[in-house]
């Protein structure tokens, strides 16, 4: 096997780097556009804009905000260490192949929960194909990382070098994931930029401004990044989120305690997120802890990766795979009234990932959000960010309409009620 290119980049060391494929401007339109999604085994087909555009919330397509030069794709992997143990993440970079000038801005993407590792954006294309979900063909089927091709389509599309971190425990890593955990998320995402850069480096581009995005559990950890890079002294132009949960306290009690069970896959984050910390902080046992015995083995096999996600599995009123709707069903009595009285071993290793806002930055920034985005609680995603970071941060609504997965695409391409008022619109007039 040929070796993959390398470099050492300082404060980082050995950063390998390879090319996994290239895009047209064409390519990248047409793959958000084109119909070649079945739901549910339909023989009527819809495009991935279609997908995310639910209740017609976000405005639709148009090429003006669509890819205007094609890029390059590499995936790059690197080393952090946690708990003084070496940790191999990946992230990708994305290229514009048309270039007027060597400088070119940098845009550090988060995304959002995922649970598969082949969901993470350097995962999008191996051998220049991309990796769809099973549908027959190669050219059918939704694109594993959805979410990231419309960033490329938005942003390295017009004109930007694009990162975006796989984080622990997805793409190439090895480790658990660790789900809303600050430290090793803010490793893996600042040295993302730092490696991203000096690939960048390397093929004769240098960078000059630096603007952050994410979107859910992405938006939490752009918060995390924005005021890591602060204390660094790392300049950022300007910062984005979307459905960002920005109050992880509000989250896990709404989660735990009064969400209704709208959307009915929330609850299937919850293992993800216990099972983060027990590997983490080795809290032994803690998923058994939290989770009631009858949901246990379900549990564990979408946190060991033994789920066929391909074929999802929803009985009637029931989440996904038989998990229960709510976290109130799903979890022990006893672990919720520890919880909710302010004790135990996880709610201690969780106040250390609370304090989340503890500087207000020195960048403009915006929050959007939905009001039937009822994954997060409400006023955690616009509303609390919104009034934290003022004067320079602004909120909005993307419409009543507007549901976890269509408040990212309008933050993206602008909403049905405001198509103008986009973040690619407004990171292009800095």
């Amino acid at each position: 096997m040929k070796p993959r290119p390398s470099i050492n980049v300082a404060g980082l060391g050995r950063v390998s780097y390879q090319k996994i494929g290239d895009l047209t401007s064409l390519e990248l339109n047409d793959s958000i556009t084109g119909k070649t999604i079945s739901i549910n085994g339909s023989q009527s087909l819809i495009s991935h804009y279609q997908l995310y555009n639910e209740h017609d919330a976000a405005t639709a397509f148009s090429e003006t905000k669509g890819a205007k030069n094609g890029v390059d794709l590499y995936k790059i992997q690197y080393t952090i260490f946690n708990h003084g143990r070496p940790d191999k993440v990946s992230g990708l970079l994305a290229v514009p192949t048309q270039q007027n000038s060597s400088t070119l801005p940098l845009y550090s993407w988060q995304h959002g929960t995922i649970f598969r590792p082949d969901e993470a954006p350097s995962e999008i294309m191996k051998n220049d194909q991309f990796q769809r979900t099973p549908q027959g063909s190669t050219s059918t089927g939704q694109i594993r990382s959805t979410e990231t091709l419309f960033n490329l389509a938005r942003f390295a599309g017009n004109g930007y070098a694009m990162a975006a971190a796989d984080y622990n425990g997805n793409g190439s890593s090895g480790t658990s994931q660790y789900y809303t955990l600050k430290d090793p998320t803010n490793k893996a995402t600042t040295a993302m930029i730092t490696a991203a850069k000096g690939v960048l480096s390397r093929l004769g581009i240098t960078t000059n401004k630096l603007f952050l995005n994410g979107w859910s559990q992405g938006g939490l950890n752009t918060l995390w990044l924005g005021e890591q890079l602060r204390k660094d002294n790392v300049a950022v132009t300007k910062q984005a989120s979307s459905s960002t949960f920005s109050d992880i306290n509000k989250t896990a009690n709404y989660w735990f305690n009064t969400f209704t069970g709208d959307p009915a896959w929330a609850t299937s984050c919850l293992p993800l997120f216990f099972a983060s910390y027990e590997s983490y902080y080795n809290l032994e046992g803690l998923l058994k802890e939290a989770i009631k015995p009858e949901y246990l083995e379900i549990a564990q096999s979408l946190v060991n990766g033994e789920t066929n996600w391909d074929i999802l599995v929803e009985p009637e009123g029931k989440g996904l795979y038989g998990l229960p709707v709510t976290g109130k069903e799903m979890l022990n009595e006893k672990f919720r009234e520890d919880f909710n009285n302010q004790r135990g071993r996880f709610y201690d290793k969780f106040q250390e990932n609370i304090k989340i806002m503890e500087n207000k930055f020195s960048h403009p920034t915006r929050f959007y959000g939905g009001a039937l985005d009822t994954a997060i609680p409400p006023g955690v995603s616009v509303e609390q960010p919104t009034a934290f970071f003022a004067p320079l941060s602004a909120g909005f609504h993307l419409g009543a309409e507007a549901t976890h997965r269509s408040t990212f695409l309008g933050s993206l391409f602008g909403s049905a009620q405001d198509p103008n008022n986009d973040i690619g619109t407004w990171f292009q007039a800095a």
